[in-house]
């Protein structure tokens, strides 16, 4: 009877341990998987982040370049203003103006 007996425990040890060898395997725990998960979002935030800061870096460069380039469209229209007035002899300063010779001289 006790041989029966400590054969019925052991098979029902070694039962048991193969048991809680498998629970895990079917059943994966939830705390693991919601970490995961919030990881993943946190990774996926920061991201977005830095593409925003990319697109914000963008728009200010460009904005920065047409006021460079409106100056500059401003700049040499007065230029050539001024190049109009020495070429018809109306500028300011005389000695600087080019005398428009007619064809018909």
């Amino acid at each position: 009877m006790t041989d029966r007996t400590t054969k019925i425990l052991l098979g029902s040890i070694a039962l048991g341990l193969w048991a809680n060898l498998f629970v895990p395997l079917i059943r994966p725990t939830a705390a693991l998987a919601q970490y995961e998960n919030d990881y993943i979002l946190k990774s996926i935030d920061a991201r977005l982040a830095g593409i925003s800061v990319n697109i914000e870096r963008l728009l200010r460069g460009i904005s920065e370049r047409n006021y460079f380039l409106k100056s500059m469209d401003g700049r040499l229209a007065t230029i050539d203003g001024n190049i109009d007035q020495l070429q018809r002899g109306t500028c300011s300063n005389g000695k600087l103006c080019l005398e428009v010779v007619s064809p018909n001289r």
